[in-house]
């Protein structure tokens, strides 16, 4: 009879399970219930146990609670869970110490103890003291759902305790707990070594069904890479596919580093190319190296090898397990593509790039770069560069693989002499003719077989990568080239939030033979809520692959992360204020707060100067920055000229009957350093060439009659969805939203005009480091109305719905709403009901309306002059290729040093800004700024005027193009009218600004 202090004791277990094994997390990582040796030390520390006596004490507490005996032994586990559903689940599910049992037994699985490897309910027996014979019936019941409980509260917590990993490969029921126990800690950081072998590109998600044979050929080396404990796992043949799902689950977050074992085994460092393809403020192409390699989050100084010897190169973290050149453009592209890139870290010792005729670039679609790989995989999205003598073949293979769409570009912006850019390539099939092994055109060679992909679309940045925007949901790709009938399912698992356990099916669609499924979820019009699609192959219902989509707008926020967002208010008591670089008013305020608007009552009045009409600049051109690094080029015979690479093999060892000791032996050219694997095996090699021949001489279908062409998304920036995506987010660290920004034009300028422009429209607030001006945070602003004069507009946090409640109401007083449009900014929805029919309407609750922000922002804002002051300093760099702002042109213009007062920018793409003045000078510093605070500070010291003109008839407050104003500043121009500044006859125009709004920035920028 089951007490209810065997409950409580049940219930003590449990808080301390998901304590230990899925604390709060900062970065979100695959998590498991796996009772490894420190876990059960930290378990025993929170109950008052030794380690030794944890594991007893467990199966004791569990065995106490379970129906033992019967076919219904954790029935009762099973109804507590129930309740916690039904009860709002506000605290931790019931379910940790039950599953606990369950992933001690799988763990058992791997030792002999006189059972077979396959017996887990022999093993589950043992451990609760039962008899096994009923076990099997017993867990059966009960699996799925306490094991999906697991999954389904990490999913709901958005990684912030971790992502889920506990799902079946092979046995339905059984696999689960497989997945969890089997595979410990220390292998799966092995595996990073796997993924680094066999270049896979971070987050690639690949089947685990492909995986297996790759992972054999890893674990046959010898000597062979992996743990002992996991070359005894793999020695069982049943344990593969386990082991496969792990590897699998790991690669799809793996951020592409590969840290030093505690065992000894060194760390691999590498370089590989990353792309930018930009829009704005033209098309262009970037390439710039990122270096994976140990201790990525350290700074430090390389030398980077030139024929004229090294040449320091300064390394930034640039992404998760990479580093970065922090002078982007130090080397020049085609240098890039066509030389030997070579540099030597103090940390990580020596890394090396060797060029390639063919480079694939892949989407990561964590950052949203586009990263160099290796060889495609079955479904991806890649992006091909292409030199000259290898087009046409290039051209024939993708004809043949790719999904039709597919664009070449021969000219374009920063798109080396000789080489062709192919776009919007996806991968569908495997070519028709085999491609040569030691070839860089086997690099479009998919390396898998089959995919379940959900592409294109908007995504939200999510911990598990699986949150899109309603309005734009992504597109299903499911491919099999296996020649078996394939099918894919749609499922509603309910509305945001909803925590259904249920699934109702939607749609299915057959792939009719062809071998692979297109469905564009757009056309379905699915309203917001979750949703799962199921890939099938053959004539089975267990699913090869599996992914879950939520699909939200800012009518149904992301409450988690909402709720993590620091509120962003500046005090403008503080001249670092201007640039959002202030402690903030949240501590010890000296002045007005600031979030969106002005939040108290202020004077609007302040000192003014006069502007004139007509600009007093005359607008020249900037000089062209110094040249870049030079790169070694490969010798005359490297198979980077002639295609035909020098390959060295190793020695296969036999034995004395000349049996090879080794399954495989690894090829390496001589010049590039390109590595191929090939079996030992005589009949291994056979089979494979017969079953190559048998493929060949298969019809298959042309991948153009197969699927639709590629869905393209060329139709310019949609501002208002990614504005309400990120209202959707509500703010969070910038990476967030660099992540919505990246899908929409990846440079970093198109970065800094969107927070920018969102920033100035009061939309959004951010938070500045006032040590190096970097954005660190944002926050969506209160939903707010500003008050332009003839019309209020919307600011900060609306959704659609409220905009549609707003319309309905003013409709009714007979009030005008509208929506216009703009180029570079979200559109302006206005209303014009008066002020206090805004003030009165409460639909959606109380909503202040700012009456006067621009004029009560440009009174409390600081002179330009007090903001330099404020600004960090530094000692002045050692920088080649500075280049001195003249105002009188508002130009940047070549200098041989930084010796003069004025503003200077150093570096050649991603420029570090810097003013110096009088006192800089006679310090040796500089002042840290950006481009802005750069070029209107020149202004102000070198000629003592405002960089600005006002045309009073007009309205218009004009500054030199690409010379915005700084900060607040900016705001103040914008809310006089809540319109985005226009670029008009290389000028950037302020609209509708005020005399005194125009009077009083000029003052401001020239004191």
């Amino acid at each position: 009879m089951v007490t209810a202090g065997d409950w409580s004791e049940y219930d003590r277990w449990n808080d301390a399970i998901a304590e230990v094994l899925f604390p709060e997390l900062v970065t979100p990582v695959p998590v498991y219930l796996d009772l490894e040796d420190e876990a059960l030390g930290k378990i025993g520390s929170r109950l008052g146990l030794q380690k030794s006596d944890v594991v007893a004490r467990l199966s004791e507490v569990v065995a106490r609670t379970s129906i033992l005996g019967s076919n219904h032994a954790f029935k009762a586990h099973h109804v507590r869970f129930v309740r916690w559903l039904d009860g709002g689940r506000a605290s931790l599910p019931p379910i940790f110490p039950v599953l606990s049992v369950f992933s001690l037994a799988a763990e058992r699985m791997a030792a002999g103890s006189g059972m077979s490897a396959a017996n887990y309910y022999g093993r589950l027996a043992e451990i609760l003291d039962a008899k096994s014979e009923h076990m099997g019936f017993s867990y059966r019941a009960v699996a799925e759902p306490l094991w999906g409980a697991l999954n389904s509260w990490l999913s709901g917590l958005r990684g912030a305790r971790g992502l889920p990993t506990a799902f079946s490969v092979g046995q339905r029921y059984v696999g689960i707990s497989v997945s969890q126990a089997l595979v410990r800690e220390a292998d799966r950081r092995r595996l990073e070594r796997f993924y680094v072998d066999f270049e896979f590109a971070p987050r690639s998600a690949v089947p685990p069904v492909e995986l297996e044979p790759l992972l054999d050929a890893w674990f046959s080396q010898d000597p062979s890479p992996a743990t002992h404990h996991l070359m005894t796992l793999w020695s069982k043949p049943q344990l593969r596919a386990h082991i496969a799902e792990v590897a699998a689950t790991e690669l799809a977050e793996w951020d592409g580093a590969d840290e030093a074992s505690t065992d000894g085994h060194s760390s691999r460092s590498r370089v590989v190319l990353s792309m930018e393809l930009t829009s704005f403020p033209s098309r262009r192409l970037r390439l710039s190296p990122f270096f994976f390699a140990a201790q990525a989050g350290v700074a430090r100084t390389a030398d980077l090898a030139t024929p004229d010897g090294p040449v320091p190169a300064e390394l930034e973290p640039g992404m998760n397990g990479a580093l970065a050149l922090v002078d982007r453009g130090l080397v020049d592209t085609s240098d890039l593509l066509e030389g030997t890139l070579r540099v030597v870290d103090p940390l990580a010792g020596e890394m090396v790039r060797q060029p390639r005729r063919l480079v694939v670039f892949r989407k990561d679609e964590l950052s949203g770069r586009w990263l160099e790989a290796r060889q495609v995989l079955m479904g991806d999205d890649v992006t091909v560069l292409v030199s000259g003598p290898v087009l046409a073949q290039a051209r024939s293979i993708l004809t043949e693989v790719a999904r039709p769409g597919w664009t070449v570009v021969d000219s374009m912006a920063g798109l080396p002499e000789g080489w062709t850019l192919v776009r919007g390539v996806e991968i569908f099939a495997r070519p028709l003719q085999a491609v040569p092994t030691l070839s860089e055109l086997s690099a479009l060679v998919p390396l898998t077989t089959s995919q379940l992909k959900l592409g294109a679309g908007l995504s939200l940045p999510s911990a598990a990568r699986n949150l899109w925007h309603v309005r734009r949901p992504p597109e299903v790709r499911a491919i099999d080239d296996s020649g078996e009938p394939i099918e894919v399912r749609l499922f509603d698992l309910g509305a945001p939030g909803s925590g259904t356990n249920e699934q109702l099916l939607v749609d299915t669609w057959s792939d009719g033979g062809t071998g692979s499924v297109v469905v564009d979820l757009g056309e379905a019009q699915l309203a917001e809520g979750d949703y799962a699609v199921e890939l099938v192959v053959g004539d089975g219902n267990v699913p090869r692959a599996r992914k879950e989509l939520l699909l939200r707008s800012s009518d149904s926020p992301d409450m988690r992360q909402w709720e993590s967002v620091a509120p962003i208010i500046h005090d403008v008591g503080h001249p670092l204020a201007v640039l959002g670089a202030d402690p903030g008013a949240e501590g010890h305020s000296v002045g007005p707060g600031v979030h969106g608007v002005v939040l108290e009552d202020v004077p609007s009045i302040g000192p003014v100067a006069l502007v004139k009409s007509v600009p007093w600049w005359k607008q020249g051109a900037d000089e062209a920055r110094s040249g870049a690094v030079r790169l070694s080029r490969p010798e005359p015979g490297s198979c980077f000229y002639t295609g035909a690479h020098h390959e060295v093999l190793d020695a296969a060892i036999s034995d004395s009957r000349g049996r090879p000791l080794t399954k495989y032996t690894t090829g390496t050219c001589k010049f590039c350093g390109l590595q191929r694997r090939y079996s030992s095996s005589y009949w291994t090699n056979r089979r494979k060439h017969e079953r190559a021949q048998m493929a060949a001489s298969q019809p298959r279908a042309v991948v153009s009659s197969r699927v639709p062409a590629v869905r393209t998304e060329d139709g310019g920036v949609d501002w208002d969805l990614a504005l309400d995506a990120i209202r959707c987010l509500g703010g969070g660290p910038i990476s967030l939203l660099e992540r919505v920004a990246r899908q929409l034009d990846p440079s970093r300028l198109f970065l800094h005009q969107f927070v920018r422009t969102l920033e100035s429209l009061g939309h959004i607030e951010v938070r500045r480091s006032d040590a190096t001006l970097e954005v660190l945070s944002w926050e969506v602003c209160d939903t707010r109305v500003i008050d332009v004069g003839d019309r209020r507009v919307w600011a900060g946090f609306w959704t659609p719905d409220m905009v549609s409640a707003a319309e309905r109401h003013f409709d009714r007083l007979g009030r005008l709403t509208g929506w216009d449009a703009q180029a570079s900014a979200p559109s302006r929805v206005w209303t014009t009901a008066a002020p206090d029919e805004v003030g009165a309407w409460t639909e959606v609750g109380d909503i202040p309306v700012a009456e006067s922000a621009a004029r009560d922002l440009v009174s409390v804002l600081p002179t330009l002059s007090t903001l330099l002051g404020a600004l960090p300093r530094k000692p002045s760099p050692s920088l080649l290729g500075a280049q001195w702002f003249d105002p009188t042109s508002a130009a940047w213009q070549a200098v041989a040093d930084m010796d003069s007062p004025g503003a200077y920018r150093v570096g050649r793409y991603g420029s570090k800004y810097y003013v110096r003045t009088a006192s800089d000078l006679a310090t040796g510093q500089v002042t840290v700024a950006d481009a802005a605070v750069a070029k209107h500070a020149a202004s102000a010291l070198l000629t003592a005027r405002a960089l600005v003109a006002y045309d009073e008839r007009a309205g218009d407050l004009v500054v030199p193009l690409g010379a915005n104003l700084p900060g607040m500043y900016e705001r103040a121009a914008v809310l006089e009218s809540g319109t985005a500044p226009l670029k008009r006859r290389g000028r950037t125009v302020y609209r509708d600004v005020s005399p005194y709004v125009a009077g009083r920035l000029a003052y401001l920028l020239e004191n």
